[in-house]
């Protein structure tokens, strides 16, 4: 599917909104539903007794499914539970769904599953058969499966023209061909009568595309993954048998295929569980028809637009083209219609008005602004990354015009709405351990300007490592969020955690605040004091930074971010045993991290670390009249103090939550804000004689417009020296 971000110019219209408005078409768990008729087999598993599960397809000769153990399952109310080892198989080759799924070159499988019984993590051979279409595992033409490798997951595969699966369903092999998938099972648990229902979707278009929809907790589908299957289904086996709960064996020893249906024999692949409803199309169904309500509405505009090739093009309206293109980072179209009201705006003399209308296009949040973000996120500074927490609230915090100080503190973050998106949303396993939810809303091109669909959740959360969730011990805005603290938290000795909020926030890298003339007190015992034997060494190329970053990074001392996600020592408990998530190495008196007094055998008389309680040492010389602490205070309190008039009373804080007020209440920040906001829309670095406009951009948008970012980017956007000749 081509992405609306890869190409500007996209079909909106009155006819595409109704259609997104519209409820998904899924099939309900009964099996009725508006796609019913469509499905080339559908299993509703309704029959309550027998051996014999009905196809109720209107599509061609029924192709029913025999039980071979009648023992092996129990009828429940609208579903069939299996409870042992069993084998559910058509009499002979499913020959209408193969000659229509090879004739379409696509497919789809659509099934309401609930595990409550099943016991085995993992079979002998490879997945457990949810569904499979094959003559046995030696020549799969496509399967649904359940499998187990440190997390229970859900596994596809497609038989496309190379041949056989490339993956070959050996646990110990690790391989997965181009041309199988798997996704993390959600919500799977097993041995609870009280599990959900899982909705479960793969899609395979005629292209290759494939995808996989696993539903949430609420039973809604959300999209688990997505990945190119080439090739084409032309090699599907004309003799293949459709069947549920396990692999078929329809080969004798030699190698040969056995003759006859009372020949075919279970392999061990068991599945267990309860099948409700199981419906395999001979389409791909589109990521509307699946999603309904929830499928991403276009947020780019239709560039169509009526022409009047005698009007003139004035130079009021080519200054608004200029505008608009610096605002929403894309051309568009001089018969734009918001171009003519830009125009007005220009000829009264109404600049920063007229780049307030370009702020209102999707493209500005959806490009500008989240670029913007992405770059302040990671390590390396690059736009090249998924969408993250970080970039999100960031997006999210200018969109409502909230106080940009607020980003380096307050307890807050922004994410998909769960009622208007299908980006999976579990709070451990795609917020907490992993990035996967803001991928998705990414993947998906969900329109982030729109406010119902990016939504605020006051309340940073925390994972404990032992299945729960517990409020944030210390939240410091985007400077906690799990992009942040896994680009700069990760191994090392929180030094980084300074180091990128200087120069993130305050645009003041390590090198130009570093002061040979501070205390050293607090420098850790990791640092030599005398490296290659020279005390000199170490007062004129390592005391300048340290001095200054250690008693800073005392802010971080009791987080650190392992095992794929951030851990406080507040929450998780000590240990020494690297694969537990449950724990991390600390100090069980302070409950100080220890890789922030590791190395203490360099230097044993330096600082060791003993709770998170801070001093900024940054308040002589050139850092004094830089960074300006305290110019504009966000109310600290407690014991972060900011007098910094008498050198004996330094900055001083506990923990991130001050550190990042500290970091907001100097005056270098809307300077640096200022500074960002000109190369994100400028497309340039500032040279010297952009500092002029630049501090004045910075005044004004601390002292005119309460740090509202939106407002800096219209305002940048006008200046001469951001749209040139």
């Amino acid at each position: 599917m081509t992405s609306f971000r890869e190409n500007w110019k996209v079909y909106l219209s009155l006819a595409t909104g109704l259609l997104v408005a519209t409820p998904s078409l899924a099939l309900e768990k009964d099996g009725t539903g508006a796609l019913a008729s469509e499905a080339v087999v559908l299993y509703k598993f309704n029959e309550g007794s027998g051996t014999v599960i009905n196809d109720h397809s209107s599509i061609g000769t029924p192709l029913n499914l025999n039980i071979d153990s009648r023992s092996d399952v129990i009828w429940q109310s609208g579903g069939l539970m299996i409870s042992q080892e069993s084998l559910i198989r058509t009499a002979g080759p499913a020959t209408k769904l193969i000659n229509q799924c090879k004739g379409s070159n696509e497919v789809t499988i659509e099934t309401w599953i609930q595990n409550t019984v099943q016991n085995d993590l993992i079979a002998p051979h490879g997945p457990l058969r949810i569904v499979t279409l094959s003559r046995g595992a030696a020549s799969t033409d496509l399967f649904l499966g359940h499998n187990y490798d440190g997390n229970h997951f859900f596994q596809v595969g497609v038989r496309n023209q190379g041949g056989n699966l490339s993956f070959n369903n050996d646990p110990d092999d690790g391989t997965l061909g181009d041309d199988t998938m798997r996704v993390p099972a959600g919500v799977m648990r097993f041995n609870d009568t009280q599990a959900p229902y899982q909705h479960v979707y793969f899609t395979r278009d005629s292209a290759g595309a494939s995808r996989i929809y696993v539903s949430d907790r609420a039973g809604i589908p959300v999209l688990r993954s997505t990945q190119t299957i080439g090739g084409d289904l032309t090699r599907w086996s004309d003799q293949s048998v459709l069947a549920l709960a396990n692999e078929i064996n329809a080969f004798d020893d030699a190698g040969q295929p056995f003759i006859g249906a009372s020949s075919f024999t279970a392999q061990d692949r068991p599945w267990r569980g309860v099948y409700r409803m199981v419906a395999i199309y001979c389409r791909a169904l589109s990521q509307q028809e699946i999603l309904g309500v929830r499928n991403p509405t276009p947020w780019l505009s239709d560039n169509t637009f009526p022409i009047d090739p005698f009007a003139p093009i004035t130079a009021e309206r080519k200054l608004a083209q200029k505008i608009y293109k610096r605002v929403v980072g894309i051309s568009t179209p001089i018969d734009n219609p918001i171009l003519a009201q830009m125009e007005a705006d220009i000829r009264s003399g109404n600049l920063v008005t007229a780049a307030a209308r370009a702020t209102t296009e999707p493209g500005f949040y959806n490009r500008t602004v989240k670029d913007f973000a992405k770059r302040m996120s990671n390590r390396d500074e690059s736009v090249d990354v998924p969408l993250n927490d970080f970039a999100a609230t960031v997006i999210g915090h200018v969109r409502d015009g909230n106080d940009a100080r607020q980003l380096a503190y307050g307890n807050f973050y922004y994410r998909g709405n769960p009622e208007r998106t299908a980006a999976p949303s579990d709070t451990i396993q795609d917020f907490l351990m992993s990035n996967n939810h803001y991928q998705v809303l990414e993947q998906l091109d969900y329109n982030l300007a729109d406010s119902q669909i990016l939504i605020r959740q006051d309340g940073q959360k925390l994972y404990d490592g032992n299945g729960g969730v517990v409020n944030h011990k210390d939240p410091a805005g985007v400077i906690t969020s799990r992009a942040f603290t896994s680009s700069h938290a990760i191994a090392g000795t929180n030094r980084r955690m300074v180091e990128f909020s200087f120069r993130q926030f305050l645009c003041r890298p390590i090198k130009q605040w570093a002061d040979n003339t501070g205390g050293d007190a607090m420098v850790g015992r990791d640092v030599d004091r005398f490296p290659g034997g020279s005390h000199v060494d170490y007062q004129t190329t390592c005391r300048g930074c340290h001095s200054q970053m250690d008693p800073l990074r005392q802010a971080f001392a009791r987080i650190t971010f392992e095992n794929g996600f951030l851990k406080h020592t507040f929450v998780v408990g000590n240990g020494n045993d690297e694969d537990d998530p449950r724990t991390t190495e600390m100090d069980p008196n302070t409950l100080i991290v220890n890789k922030m007094n590791q190395n203490a055998e360099v230097f044993p008389g330096g600082w060791a670390s003993r709770d998170t309680k801070w001093k900024n040492q940054l308040i002589g010389g050139v850092n004094k009249q830089f960074f300006e602490w305290g110019k504009y205070p966000v109310g600290l309190g407690g014991s972060a103090e900011l007098t910094i008039d008498d050198p004996s009373n330094l900055p001083q804080g506990n923990g991130m939550g001050d550190f990042g007020r500290m970091i907001a209440s100097a005056g270098a920040f809307p300077n640096c804000m200022a500074t960002r906001v000109f190369r994100s829309v400028c497309k340039r670095e500032p040279e010297l004689f952009d500092e002029g406009l630049l501090k004045e951009l910075a005044t004004k948008f601390a002292t005119e417009d309460n740090f509202r970012l939106k407002k800096l980017f219209e305002r940048v956007a006008v200046t001469p020296n951001c749209l040139g000749d």
